[in-house]
């Protein structure tokens, strides 16, 4: 998985393809995740693929982030406390908007952030 997460600073940042891969394993570390960095997509879980999907995101110069309806791409989440503790020790300077439906808001009833507004679809 880290050539994949790799990918997006190879490409659009130049870097070095060593120099890359090490960005993305210690970013895969911050979220205890480094185990996966040999893997291919087919060996990961859904949860695991997430994770990769939103490094890559982290790693663009995009400013920010929107996650859709993370039940439904990820259907072992099960608690959305752990998905924001994952962004806070990827540690991103970006905005990241989670937007989800009505149907999910008792998911969102746990969150232990003050900070969060929770506006359903």
């Amino acid at each position: 998985m880290k050539e994949n997460i790799a990918l997006i600073r190879e490409v659009f940042h130049r870097l070095e393809i060593s120099v890359a891969e090490n960005e993305a394993v210690e970013m895969l570390q911050k979220i205890g995740l480094e185990d996966i960095a040999e893997r291919r997509q087919r060996e990961c879980s859904s949860i695991q693929r997430f994770y990769v999907m939103l490094i890559r995101t982290m790693m663009s110069d995009e400013k920010k982030i929107i996650i859709r309806l993370p039940f439904s791409i990820v259907h072992s989440l099960l608690d959305i406390n752990d998905l924001v503790m994952h962004i806070r020790k990827l540690d991103s300077k970006k905005d990241i908007i989670i937007l989800d439906t009505i149907v999910h808001k008792s998911y969102y009833d746990k969150i232990s952030d003050q900070k969060v507004v929770i506006d359903a679809l």
